[in-house]
């Protein structure tokens, strides 16, 4: 049997998978953000929750993981930047 890669909205609960996975990500591509690990790595974690929570309903700001079984590959996310913008800004990937 193989298993497939599922993407998935973050959840509320998601900010420490959040933290993990972004970190990780800034660390495999820095050039690919607009952020360094250096910066985000001693961020709290209750800013990593609201990011989580923010990212996890709504239409102004997603993230979405990519999971197969329990383990999370990756990470997207996206931010629009007022409620009635037509463009969303690819902001990690």
């Amino acid at each position: 049997m193989t298993s497939s890669v599922e993407v998935r909205r973050a959840t509320p609960l998601d900010g420490t998978c959040l933290q993990r996975v972004r970190l990780a990500a800034l660390l495999d591509a820095p050039s690919a953000f607009g952020s360094t690990f250096a910066a985000e790595v001693n961020r709290p974690t209750d800013e990593w929750a609201q990011r989580a929570v923010a990212g996890s309903a709504g239409s102004d700001r997603a993230t979405f993981f990519a999971q197969l079984g329990d383990e999370i590959l990756g990470l997207v996310g996206g931010y629009r930047e007022t409620p009635t913008s037509t463009t969303v800004e690819l902001i990690s990937m």
